[in-house]
């Protein structure tokens, strides 16, 4: 299996952040990498340097992953552990790892100590007895070699594992000075592709102290005199994410609305005179639009409404930029465009960008639509191979929309939002084709986005 030690070849040079470590891991699961065998690779490296540069080692390991791979490494160097946490809080595959090590109560008298405490499992400062046990170490003679990050380094933090060198996994990290970025066995595909950590890193965890709104709201403004049906499929797609977005409203010409409505009494809409938006509408759309945290512009919009769609494009809020929408406007910083083909070639055009340029000037994220989807920005780009031939049928760019709404909402990541969406729209896809055949159509999308939600998450 092809594996990478750095992902500069992916993107542009930057530190990796605990977000993009978290994503990497959850998608290596996916990609058929289990993190019990990403752990093991791990201590398995650590264990190996250690034995070219010291003897007669011992790990000083927490119960977190971290420790997991202190314990891994420990039964490769055969040397003990001393375990500074709590066996009642073993993350599952530390604990696998810890019933095959030997414990000890001892720290001196060793050659060389691995820092195996938190890693990044902690916030704030170390609170006892680990803020007492990482002094001690300090002020021990004995060289430290830290797992992945020091223990209690962070930002403001001023008692942290202060070692020789620190052993990376997958990239170089914040912080960190001297260190040795190791390979831990990360399939490629965890970094090209799409996968469950981008959805993972969109939904905002449930809290019961949650109110009304705490997990995002999103305005649709779309429909039209030819067009009833796009933005009502975007906002079921809305909607249906359970454990997701709070509210979703629709902005759109008094027909339609009524229309939606009869359609669904659950959909809240916002109704405006005329067959279509135009620049009339814009003043009392942008008051309203200061009441949520998502925009959607564009399904079933038609092409009559260009002074306004950009109008509304200059609010200062995240944008999912859909259908009619794309072909009416040019790239703008802090929004999400979701065409297919032609519509990105017009994009382009608009934009006076060439398909063999855009990419160094351009400006927000775009998701291009196609049998492989590519989620594109500045400095990443990601594949989403999810989907059936079949998703050709209307409306399913519409609940695409819908979804990457409804995660930007939540989350106010858009890069990650856009990756999410078009894995669960593409897997909603395949299992509406597995369960209805061929003649499935976009509402049928719907149906199955909770449960694959929750599968995924």
């Amino acid at each position: 299996m092809e594996t990478y030690q750095s992902i500069d070849w992916i993107r542009e040079k930057q530190m990796i952040s605990i977000k993009e470590i978290k994503i990497l891991e959850d998608n290596s699961e996916y990609f058929k990498v289990s993190k019990l065998n990403l752990m093991e690779n791990a201590g398995k490296a650590v264990a190996n340097y250690i034995k070219k540069h010291y003897k007669n080692p011992i790990v000083i390991a927490g119960h977190g992953n971290n420790g997991g791979d202190g314990f891994v490494a420990a039964r490769y160097l055969k040397c003990p552990v001393y375990f500074a946490g709590k066996k009642s809080k073993l993350k599952p595959e530390a604990k696998i790892n810890f019933k095959k090590i030997k414990t000890t109560k001892k720290i001196n008298q060793h050659d060389v100590i691995i820092d195996a405490l938190f890693g990044y499992g902690i916030k704030g400062e170390p609170k006892e007895p680990y803020n007492s046990l990482i002094k001690k170490l300090n002020k021990l003679k004995t060289p430290i070699v830290s797992i992945d990050i020091p223990s209690g380094l962070q930002k403001g933090n001023k008692v942290y594992i202060k070692p020789k060198i620190t052993l990376t996994f997958i990239d170089k990290k914040e912080l960190i000075k001297k260190h040795k970025i190791i390979d831990i066995g990360i399939p490629k595909k965890a970094y090209t592709h799409v996968g469950p950590g981008e959805l993972k890193a969109v939904l905002k965890p449930i809290k019961k102290s949650a109110h009304k709104g705490y997990y995002g709201k999103v305005l649709i403004i779309g429909g039209s005199k030819d067009y009833t049906g796009a933005p009502l499929l975007a906002a079921k797609a809305i909607s249906s994410l359970k454990t997701g977005t709070d509210w979703v409203t629709i902005a759109a010409p008094e027909k339609v609305a009524w229309a939606i409505n009869c359609i669904d009494p659950n959909i809240v809409t916002k109704k405006y005179k005329g067959d279509y938006f135009t620049d009339k509408h814009t003043k009392s759309i942008l008051k309203l639009a200061k009441n949520f945290d998502c925009i959607l512009i564009g399904p079933g919009l038609g092409l009559k409404s260009k002074k306004f769609v950009n109008q509304i494009l200059k609010i200062n809020k995240p944008k999912v930029v859909d259908a009619d929408a794309i072909k009416l406007t040019t790239l703008k910083p802090n929004a999400v465009y979701t065409p297919h083909n032609k519509e990105f070639n017009t994009l382009l055009k608009n934009s006076k960008l060439t398909k063999s340029s855009y990419k160094k000037k351009l400006a927000g994220t775009i998701l291009l639509k196609g049998r492989t989807d590519r989620i594109i920005n500045k400095n990443k780009t990601k594949l989403n191979t999810t989907g059936t031939p079949r998703m050709t049928i209307a409306g399913t760019g519409d609940v695409l929309s819908g979804l990457t709404a409804g995660f930007i909402a939540q989350s106010n990541d858009l890069f990650n939002s856009a990756c999410a969406a078009a894995f669960i729209n593409g897997l909603a896809g395949e299992e509406a084709q597995k369960h209805i055949g061929r003649s499935f159509t976009a509402s049928d999308l719907t149906k199955y986005i909770p449960k694959l939600i929750k599968r995924y998450s």
